[in-house]
C-alpha cells in the first residue's frame, strides 16, 4: 500500500525542488544524523532538522523556522498505517466545506509569517505561494478524491520551501558582499607591506649586499696596475 501511494504521488503532485535538489514529500525539514554523530542515546537512523541556509539575519531565522513548524504541524504531523504522513490540514480538510476553510485559513497564516521577513516577500514569491494555497482549496471542495491530493500535494509544505529557497539565495548573496568587502581589506593592505620589502631592500643594498650569498664563480678579479713608465722616456724628455 506504501509502495502504490508513493508512486501514486510521483505522478500527480511529482517532487518538491529546493536548492536544486529534488526531495520527496515525506518529510524536507529533517535529515538522517551520520552513524559517526549519533549520541550514546541515539539509535541508527535517528533524525535532526536540517541546518538553516548560512548568511541570514536573525530576523530571517526566525521565521523560516516558524514557517516550518507551521508547515511541519499542518502537512507532516502523524504518520499513517499506510506509510504517509498527514498533518493538521488535512485532518480538518476531511470535514466538507468548512474543513476546506479552515485549512485555508492555516495557509494563509503561513504565508502571512513568511512575509515578516527583512524587506518582505518578492511579488512573484508571493504569487507562486497563493497559486499552491488557491489550489490546495479548489481541489479540496471535491469530496474524498480532492482530500487525497491535498494530503499529497502538501501545498504549505511546498510554500515553506519556496520561502527556503528564496532565502537561500539572499543569504549566498549577502555572504558573497562580505566577502568582496574582506577582499578590498586585504587589497587596501598590500601596499604597505610592499614598502616594508622596499626597505629591507633598500638596508640590504646599502650595506653592499652582505646579507645576499655570492657564489664563487661570480667573484671578479681585480685588474693589473699599469706598467711602470721605462728609463728610455726619461731621457728623451730630457
Amino acid at each position: 500500500m506504501s509502495f502504490i501511494w508513493s508512486w501514486a504521488v510521483k505522478k500527480t503532485v511529482g517532487t518538491i525542488q529546493i536548492g536544486g535538489d529534488s526531495q520527496e514529500a515525506d518529510d524536507p525539514f529533517h535529515e538522517t544524523i551520520p552513524h559517526e554523530e549519533l549520541s550514546w542515546y541515539q539509535r541508527e537512523g535517528a533524525k535532526r532538522s536540517k541546518p538553516l541556509p548560512s548568511g541570514l539575519s536573525h530576523k530571517d531565522q526566525q521565521c523560516l523556522k516558524s514557517v516550518r513548524r507551521y508547515a511541519y504541524q499542518l502537512d507532516l504531523a502523524f504518520s499513517s498505517c499506510c506509510g504517509w504522513k498527514v498533518g493538521w490540514a488535512g485532518i480538518i480538510g476531511l470535514i466538507p466545506w468548512i474543513g476546506d476553510v479552515i485549512a485555508l485559513y492555516f495557509g494563509y497564516c503561513l504565508i502571512a509569517k513568511a512575509q515578516e521577513i527583512d524587506d518582505g516577500l518578492p511579488k512573484y514569491i508571493e504569487a507562486q505561494m497563493f497559486a499552491n494555497l488557491s489550489f490546495d482549496f479548489g481541489i479540496g471542495l471535491i469530496p474524498i478524491v480532492g482530500d487525497l491530493i491535498n494530503i499529497a500535494y502538501k501545498s504549505n509544505t511546498r510554500n515553506c520551501l519556496i520561502l527556503e529557497s528564496y532565502l537561500r539565495k539572499k543569504g549566498e548573496k549577502q555572504m558573497k558582499k562580505q566577502g568582496i568587502v574582506s577582499n578590498e581589506t586585504k587589497t587596501m593592505n598590500k601596499p604597505t607591506g610592499n614598502k616594508k620589502v622596499t626597505a629591507a631592500a633598500a638596508a640590504a643594498a646599502s650595506n653592499g649586499g652582505s646579507s645576499s650569498k655570492v657564489k664563487p664563480r661570480d667573484i671578479q678579479p681585480p685588474p693589473p696596475p699599469p706598467p711602470p713608465p721605462s728609463s728610455n722616456a726619461k731621457t728623451s724628455s730630457k
